[in-house]
C-alpha cells in the first residue's frame, strides 16, 4: 500500500512511501497484507529502494538499509513505527468523461470499516448507508470481489 505523508517541519513533505510490515527489526518485502493499529511498520521511500523514513535525534532522515536478503531488510530502531491512529484521510475519485447512465444519488456514506483475516486472505467489511448491489469496491485498478448484504 502506498501512502502520502506530510511530515511537518521537514524537507520530506508530500513524499510517497510504501508501508512495510515489520517483524523482529526486519521490513518484510514479499508480504502484501494490510497493517492496522498497533502493528509495527516501516515507511519505505517509493522512489528510493532500501531507504526508509527514520527518526534520528529529533530529526526525520532517510535510513539506508543494507541489501542482504531479497525478502526482508534490516532496520534500525528509528525506522520502526507503530500506527496508533489516523488524523486525516484523503480520497480521490476518477471522474469519467462519459455521461453516467444513472445518477449516484443518494451518495453512499461509510460509517465503519472492519478488516478480517490476514496473511494472504483478508476481507474488508464496509458498514454504512445508501449502498446498493451495483456498487463495486476497487483497490487501485483492481476490482475486489464485492458482496452486498
Amino acid at each position: 500500500m502506498v501512502v502520502l505523508l506530510n511530515v511537518a517541519y521537514s524537507s520530506l513533505v508530500g513524499t510517497e512511501e510504501v508501508i512495510r510490515k515489520v517483524n523482529k527489526q526486519h521490513a518484510i518485502l514479499d508480504v502484501d497484507e494490510p497493517v492496522s493499529q498497533l502493528h509495527k511498520c516501516a515507511f519505505q521511500f517509493r522512489d528510493s529502494p532500501h531507504s526508509y523514513l527514520c527518526l534520528s535525534n529529533e530529526s526525520i532522515i532517510q535510513y539506508h538499509s543494507p541489501a542482504r536478503d531479497p525478502s526482508r531488510e534490516v532496520l534500525n530502531d528509528g525506522s520502526c513505527w507503530t500506527i496508533i491512529g489516523v488524523e486525516s484521510v484523503e480520497f480521490s475519485f476518477y471522474q469519467s468523461l462519459a455521461q453516467a447512465q444513472s445518477p449516484v444519488s443518494p451518495f453512499p456514506i461509510i460509517c465503519a470499516l472492519e478488516v478480517n483475516g490476514g496473511e494472504h486472505v483478508a476481507t474488508l467489511d464496509i458498514h454504512g448507508e445508501n449502498f446498493s448491489p451495483h456498487i463495486k469496491v476497487w483497490f487501485g485498478n483492481h476490482e475486489a470481489e464485492t458482496m452486498f448484504k
